[in-house]
């Protein structure tokens, strides 16, 4: 069964990945591999939740605690930075206003720092606020999560960015080993030709 209809039956009863039967014999092993990868990264994640309303910040952490996450929370942009000075996490979802440091001055001070720029950093607001989102996205914001929102599309878009940015790690260990070897091939190279020289030159 693989009718479009089927695919969006088997993923609302939670499938992490669809194979048809057709396809099985080629698909099933890349499959099953990529879903274990991103399982084993995504287990214990830590996820950094900054927002003033103290129900938000519960919602969202139970939803993704529930999801295998690690979660911390922090009230404002000041608080995140102190929890960012102890923690390193993998991926912050933030709303925009905020007493004392709003979301934008958050996304600024960390797109700052070279050892916060690469966190994944996702936007939390109302429809209202569009113009300061697309400021945001501009900052290097990667996501938007319009309020009021449910912890399953939290915990989609937590996995979907920190899927991504697994790969693109895996996209960059690639492409640093083949620049290795292929630096080991021509210093090996050299090696040859310096102990194929002739005696008397």
């Amino acid at each position: 069964h693989d009718t479009e209809k089927d695919i969006e039956k088997c993923f609302e009863a939670g499938a992490a990945a669809f194979v048809s039967k057709l396809d099985g014999r080629q698909e099933l092993l890349r499959h099953i591999d990529d879903v274990l990868n991103r399982s084993f990264f995504l287990r214990d994640r830590m996820v950094l939740v900054v927002d003033d309303s103290r129900l938000i910040r519960t919602i969202a952490r139970e939803g993704l605690v529930r999801a295998g996450f690690n979660v911390i929370t922090a009230e404002n942009g000041f608080k995140a930075l102190e929890q960012l000075r102890l923690h390193r996490p993998d991926l912050i979802i933030s709303d925009i206003s905020m007493p004392e440091m709003d979301g934008y001055e958050l996304c600024s001070a960390l797109k700052m720092k070279p050892e916060w720029a690469s966190i994944p950093f996702v936007v939390m607001s109302t429809a209202g606020e569009r113009s300061v989102i697309r400021r945001m996205m501009s900052r290097g914001a990667c996501a938007f999560l319009e309020k009021p929102f449910n912890t399953e599309q939290l915990v989609i878009t937590a996995e979907k960015l920190l899927s991504d940015h697994f790969q693109l790690l895996l996209k960059e260990k690639e492409r640093l080993d083949t620049e290795r070897s292929l630096m080991l091939g021509s210093i090996a190279s050299l090696v040859q030709a310096l102990e194929a020289r002739d005696i008397y030159t």
